[in-house]
């Protein structure tokens, strides 16, 4: 006999799975707490929060734990407790600069947290304004790879790639011409544009003219210059930003690579 149960094999895949929906559910609501920080909590009026809801919803998150992140954007959660958002900067393995968002309500506990994670895992902690002005506000718009056309969608860019090639040309062309449109990439999964905050309202005009499938609009902070480093460096300094992805009251890690 192995020694496996089947029994085992479940509970462990079900302890796998449930890990991998939590990270889910906190990358989402991180994303809710974020936006209604930004925009209010009306959704008719915040369009990255009615984003981050149907996002949330998609993947299944409960209505009271979305209610709970509105509440914490805002500034109290359905305890009563004050939250803020709060930028440390910190230096990676190999020179690498770090921008951590957070949202706290005991900035005496995250500082703790958030020195004892660094310094164990080989960075160490920065006074402010000592890396942030190496990163640059910007929004990025993320549109699935298909037209929001009134038949279904199924005019997907991915299945039809040679014929409608001369489209993402000229999506291209068309979108970088808009004033605070800095950069554009296409990856697997969606096309990525990326916004100067004044530059907002004109993309997000566009696309909604156009008809295009917002999927995701993300508020990120991008490295004006970045470090080239090994393939084992980058591991390195990617296990380091796990480490510190686990303390809960880190939204988002930004880093010069």
């Amino acid at each position: 006999m192995s020694g496996h149960s089947k029994w085992e094999t479940t509970r462990r895949q079900k302890s796998l799975n449930d890990s991998k929906k939590a990270k889910s559910f906190t990358k989402v609501l991180k994303k809710i707490v974020a936006a209604a920080k930004q925009g209010g909590g009306n959704m008719d009026n915040n369009f990255l929060l009615r984003t981050a809801v149907d996002n949330a919803r998609a993947v299944n998150v409960p209505s009271s734990n979305i209610e709970s992140a509105i509440k914490k954007g805002l500034g109290t959660n359905v305890e009563g407790k004050i939250f803020e958002e709060i930028f440390y900067e910190a230096l990676a393995p190999h020179g690498v600069s770090v921008l951590i968002q957070c949202f706290s309500d005991n900035r005496t506990r995250l500082i703790s947290e958030l020195r004892l994670v660094v310094e164990r895992n080989g960075g160490r902690m920065l006074d402010n304004g000592s890396v942030s002005w190496q990163f640059d506000l910007q929004y990025m718009f993320s549109i699935g790879l298909k037209l929001n056309t009134s038949n279904d969608n199924i005019n997907k860019w991915n299945e039809m790639k040679k014929e409608r090639i001369s489209d993402i040309d000229t999506f291209e062309l068309d979108i970088m011409e808009i004033g605070g449109v800095l950069d554009f990439s296409i990856d697997s999964e969606s096309i990525n544009v990326f916004v100067s905050p004044d530059g907002y309202n004109s993309v997000k005009e566009f696309l909604d003219k156009g008809n295009y499938d917002i999927v995701d609009v993300e508020i990120t902070y991008v490295p004006k210059m970045r470090v080239s480093l090994s393939e084992s460096e980058e591991l390195e300094v990617s296990t380091f930003v796990s480490k510190i992805e686990e303390i809960d009251d880190v939204k988002d890690i930004y880093v010069s690579l």
